[in-house]
């Protein structure tokens, strides 16, 4: 991240200080972030924030700002938003609210509704609607006791999680796949489901994040469905990632049944994926390089802002030069499917023992870049 002289406006210019530690002085200023962590064993990790912001799927959220408007709305009462987790898979925005005598709001739903013109989807809570708010002696909220309450209620597996699933428009030739992806999202987003989940349902808008949409492919990808995730996280809606799955096993079918060499089936296909690691080896380098390319060349942000000043041959050249090595020392592999198709590719070394390589290409923008990234915090 780069930082200006000054914030804007300047703003805060009491959060610019001198670095005590500089010996250059380029990196004689800092600037408190307001993120707070504690040091253990040489690792830094994050606790928190000083204030009430928050990082959700890449925004900068104020609970401050959620909250002035989830008690804005009328017939709400008292209330407060707090993040569970923060940062972490099962991060949750919370609102807990009581509401006015006579209200019109019946359930948080409602509530949620009547934000969503207020608030951007990834700014939205899932409210908690509650009798009285706990309070500590001092008279303040009691964060604590809420997310408690939350969490006691989250984890707890007796009590019915109550998502509503709507299969309207899913052709019935397409209804077991529907299922067995809608119900994944669901049991993965759980409690945090905003609405229904449909074929219009959008992930992130249901209440997904970055975090828990790997765990999401990963089940579906486990049950047989071989999604990316670039197509997941691509996707407008869930019925695009059902038509992708569709496709895919559509492919899968017609490959089984031009292998069986009479153009039928014989007895019940399992369309699932079977995937299976190969050791690296000699026949495997065209493979890999095909792999890599795509991977690499095709979607990566870094190799993006580069062409046109790379080509697709700066990779074959790289991969010319430690192929025996890395066959040699045996940490990579090759993943194939049960048709042995190459689908993946895992390129590995030991971190104290790395092949040198020479690059001459501009690629090597991208490895001074990422041995930057990689390197210790100073």
């Amino acid at each position: 991240m780069n930082l200006a002289e000054g914030y804007v406006n300047g703003r805060d210019p009491d959060r610019f200080i001198d670095n005590p530690l500089a010996i250059d002085p380029s990196f004689g200023r800092l600037y408190k972030t307001g993120d707070y962590a504690s040091v253990s064993k040489g690792c830094v990790y994050y606790q928190g924030r000083m204030d009430s912001q928050i990082k959700i799927r890449g925004h900068r959220v104020d609970l401050s700002e959620v909250e002035a408007n989830l008690l804005g709305l009328a017939g709400v009462d008292k209330g407060i938003v707090l993040c569970y987790h923060a940062g972490e898979i099962d991060q949750a925005l919370l609102g807990f609210v009581t509401l006015e005598q006579g209200s019109h709001f019946q359930t948080g739903l409602q509530v949620e509704a009547a934000l969503g013109d207020k608030l951007a989807h990834y700014m939205m809570p899932q409210v908690i609607l509650l009798e009285s708010i706990p309070l500590l002696v001092n008279g303040k909220i009691d964060r604590q006791t809420l997310l408690k309450m939350y969490e006691s209620t989250n984890n707890n597996d007796d009590t019915q999680i109550e998502i509503e699933y709507d299969y309207s428009n899913v052709p019935a030739s397409r209804m077991t796949v529907a299922k067995d992806l809608f119900e994944t999202v669901g049991q993965v987003i759980g409690r945090s489901t905003r609405a229904k989940i449909c074929l219009a349902s959008n992930f992130y808008e249901l209440g997904g994040n970055s975090l828990n949409s790997i765990i999401t492919v990963t089940q579906l990808c486990g049950k047989g469905y071989p999604v990316s995730i670039t197509t997941f996280i691509g996707a407008k809606n869930l019925g695009e990632i059902l038509d992708k799955i569709c496709a895919d096993e559509r492919e899968l079918q017609n490959h089984q049944l031009e292998s069986n060499g009479n153009g039928s089936a014989e007895g019940d296909f399992d369309y699932r994926m079977q995937l299976t690691a190969h050791p690296l080896a000699l026949e495997h380098k065209h493979d890999t390089i095909n792999i890599i390319t795509s991977s690499f060349f095709e979607k990566a942000d870094l190799e993006q802002w580069l062409k046109p000043q790379i080509y697709e041959t700066d990779y074959r050249d790289i991969l010319e030069d430690i192929w025996m090595v890395l066959i040699e020392k045996g940490l990579s592999f090759i993943i194939k499917d049960e048709t042995g198709r190459s689908v993946g590719v895992s390129l590995n070394f030991d971190a104290h023992d790395e092949p040198e390589v020479t690059v001459t290409s501009k690629l090597i923008i991208v490895f001074e870049f990422l041995e930057f990234v990689e390197g210790p915090i100073r």
